[in-house]
């Protein structure tokens, strides 16, 4: 999951009367803009907003794969799947903001100078050449713009093979109950499997950031249409990669204790068509023991494979460790040429070299680009920070900088039961905490857990500043938990080499 914190952006995107025009190429023919965007997600949204705050009177064109606009996707496993509020239709593409006190789309808006600055959104076209020499790009249907500035913001596309031979998957008994989860449509056609009368199972693969809040988003919906869930992952716990290893496996006991059919340590080494109980197939499921999970639907709910194929033909330098287009901290690729998002390998100045798949990522990456593609001189340097809700599990988290479970982490922790209560670490009642993430002795990355957004510009400020970590009781002192009567400090050494 991912956001701005503390309220930072978060009325960005409010219903307004369409702020922009959609056009198809039929419509554009071959054509000449002064800012092209290729790529239809938050970045490209957030780089239009920056360029018009400096060039009013700039021509953007947004070139999108999607027949939809350029819309938030965080929703898609969030807010969408809350089905109780009655002034929203299950099949809507709008949700309830908490923080507006109003439902609002997925679509974008656009805040520019004038009604008639508009941005151009060119609907259902790929782009499939950049000629960086006489700034140009051509489309599948041989459309040809020429541009001065150019913002790649091209996603990524659903990584099969982390999780699964996708072999087993191409069969064709096999594939029509087998689907990945990015875009509105997925969301759709994930809905319309939940509601089909024939449906009695789905299977949720993966334990990163989508899966593990798909797995928690869909359970509530899934429920009321007498659907069962299951949330299949080959780690010990959900989030492990993000997660210390003890909160990671509270998150697994606190779902199956909450009625969530979780299968820890499990990877799916076979599939076959057709099971002998009317479902539609079956998993062969290998842990501890082999087992075959019959299921009607498969959701393999990975990370992304940074969509670099243009660029790499066009001659711009790739990342070949983190993935994506390599740009510098203002996010240029080339002359005149920049990228964002997901697919941007970024400097940043307080961290290194990063590569991220957030929200607030895409809009501070998007900003910045578009701001330097208007003239302007803006630097990679604030951290950006994402959230994740497990509602099964009952909690929220906000994160910033580098999470990552290999590196030492130090959690400073209220808890419902006394410390020495329990056997096993992950089987206490976490009630909210702050872990922080340490590299070298160095503060990288923090993460807040049920801590209602407190804390985030205070772990900015401690990355930023590249914090040494003096001693336990010093770091614990940064960011004050709320009164309890249990605490618990858990200082876990990561197993990534120190840099």
């Amino acid at each position: 999951g991912e956001g701005e914190g503390e309220g930072e952006g978060k009325a960005e995107g409010k219903q307004r009367e369409k702020s922009f025009k959609a056009v198809t190429e039929k419509e554009i023919g071959d054509c000449c803009v002064k800012y092209l965007i290729v790529g239809g997600g938050t970045a490209a949204w957030s780089a239009t907003q920056a360029i018009y705050a400096r060039d009013p009177d700039a021509t953007v064109m947004i070139l999108t794969e999607e027949n939809l606009p350029p819309y938030n996707r965080t929703p898609l496993s969030k807010e969408l799947w809350r089905i109780n509020n009655p002034s929203v239709p299950a099949d809507s593409t709008s949700y309830p903001d908490e923080h507006a006190g109003s439902n609002r789309d997925i679509v974008y808006e656009y805040t520019t100078p004038s009604p008639h600055a508009k941005p151009l959104i060119l609907l259902g076209a790929t782009a499939t050449s950049i000629d960086p020499d006489w700034k140009r790009v051509t489309t599948a249907a041989g459309t040809q713009i020429t541009y001065q500035k150019l913002l790649l913001a091209t996603g990524g596309t659903p990584r099969l093979a982390d999780l699964v031979n996708p072999r087993l998957l191409s069969h064709p008994l096999i594939s029509p109950h087998v689907s990945t989860f990015r875009t509105a449509a997925d969301f759709q056609n994930l809905l319309a499997t939940l509601s089909h009368p024939d449906t009695r199972h789905v299977t949720i693969l993966g334990s990163g950031f989508l899966g593990t809040e798909l797995a928690n988003a869909i359970a509530q919906t899934a429920r009321a249409k007498g659907v069962a869930i299951t949330h299949v992952f080959p780690e010990p716990g959900p989030l492990f990669r993000v997660l210390p290893r003890y909160l990671s496996e509270h998150c697994a006991k606190t779902m199956k204790k909450n009625g969530l059919d979780v299968r820890p340590s499990s990877v799916v080494t076979g599939v076959t068509p057709a099971s002998e109980n009317g479902y539609a197939i079956a998993l062969e499921l290998s842990s501890y023991a082999t087992e075959l999970l019959e299921t009607d639907h498969v959701v393999v709910a990975v990370g992304i494979e940074p969509r670099t194929e243009v660029a790499r033909a066009a001659g711009l330098e790739l990342d070949s460790k983190l993935g994506g287009i390599k740009v510098n901290s203002r996010l240029e690729a080339d002359f005149g040429i920049y990228a964002a998002g997901d697919v941007a390998s970024f400097w940043d100045r307080a961290l290194g070299r990063r590569r991220v798949e957030h929200w607030d990522h895409a809009v501070v990456s998007g900003r910045i680009a578009g701001d330097n593609m208007a003239g302007g001189s803006s630097r990679y340097g604030f951290q950006s920070m994402f959230w994740g809700e497990l509602s099964v599990s009952k909690a929220k988290f906000d994160a910033v900088g580098v999470v990552d479970s290999t590196l030492r982490t130090v959690g400073f922790w209220n808890i419902g039961d006394a410390p020495d209560s329990k056997f096993s670490t992950s089987s206490h009642d976490f009630k909210e905490g702050v872990v922080w993430y340490i590299r070298g002795g160095i503060i990288v990355g923090a993460l807040l857990w049920n801590m209602q957004g407190k804390g985030i510009k205070k772990a900015r400020e401690l990355i930023g500043s590249k914090f040494a970590v003096q001693s336990t009781q010093t770091l614990g002192e940064q960011v004050p938990l709320p009164p309890s009567d249990f605490r618990l400090v858990l200082d876990e050494e990561g197993v990534a080499s120190e840099e």
